[in-house]
């Protein structure tokens, strides 16, 4: 008797092992989406890698103590990255950035002169990224960097020589990217910059002029991911 019943039973369930689908199996193996779901092995963005990538920015200064020297007014420009990825939350980075400023000055009259676009500007960081790695398509970070500052002329307002500042440069802030493919992201940051010039070049005499300069740049990014 009881032979009758298990072998109808025994059946039942290999056919019904044969017939559930392979996602619903996946389903009970990895739960309903609060298990380990499983990654793609290679060209996964978490991945150890190295990236290189391009910007846009816009440079707003917030601060400026100056001794002797011009003020510099808002800018914008370009800027150039890579890096490499060496965990889901730490990756090392390279920035370099051109903007372009305007200035201003008075004089001995006390009548503020104005000359556009008649700085330019290079700041040259090393950079250590923290990731907050996600399973969705954008991904946060915050970062911290230390390097150099340049500061240049630019055009023909100082036709009657040169102007060269240099000096330490560091930054502090944070922003996401948008993972469309793990290769290529799209993304922004808002970054604190600081530079502090100690030397004040014109016309080759170097004269001991301090410049410190606090500014937020407004920047939006694209990268390819290798």
């Amino acid at each position: 008797m009881t032979r009758r019943i298990l072998v109808p039973v025994v059946g039942a369930l290999a056919l019904l092992a044969v017939l559930v689908p392979e996602d619903a199996q996946a389903q009970r193996r990895y739960g309903y989406g609060y298990g380990p779901a499983p990654r793609p092995q290679f060209g996964y963005r978490h991945r150890f890698h190295g990236y290189v990538g391009g910007e846009l920015l816009g440079m707003g200064v917030v601060h400026q103590r100056l001794e002797d020297v011009g003020r510099l007014g808002p800018g914008g420009g370009v800027g150039l990255f890579g890096g490499i990825r060496l965990s889901p939350f730490v990756a090392l980075e390279l920035n370099w950035t051109f903007t372009a400023h305007s200035e201003s000055w008075e004089d001995e009259q006390g009548v503020t002169n104005y000359a556009p676009d008649s700085l330019q500007m290079q700041t040259l960081t090393a950079d250590f990224k923290l990731h907050i790695p996600t399973r969705g398509m954008f991904e946060p970070f915050v970062q911290a960097g230390a390097g150099f500052a340049f500061m240049g002329i630019m055009g023909d307002y100082y036709n009657d020589g040169y102007i060269f500042q240099s000096g330490p440069a560091w930054s502090l802030g944070g922003g996401g990217d948008f993972w469309f493919s793990p290769w290529f992201t799209l993304g922004g940051r808002v970054l604190y910059r600081g530079m502090y010039f100690t030397k004040n070049d014109y016309n080759e005499q170097l004269e001991a002029r301090q410049n410190t300069i606090h500014a937020l740049t407004f920047e939006v990014t694209a990268g390819i991911h290798f």
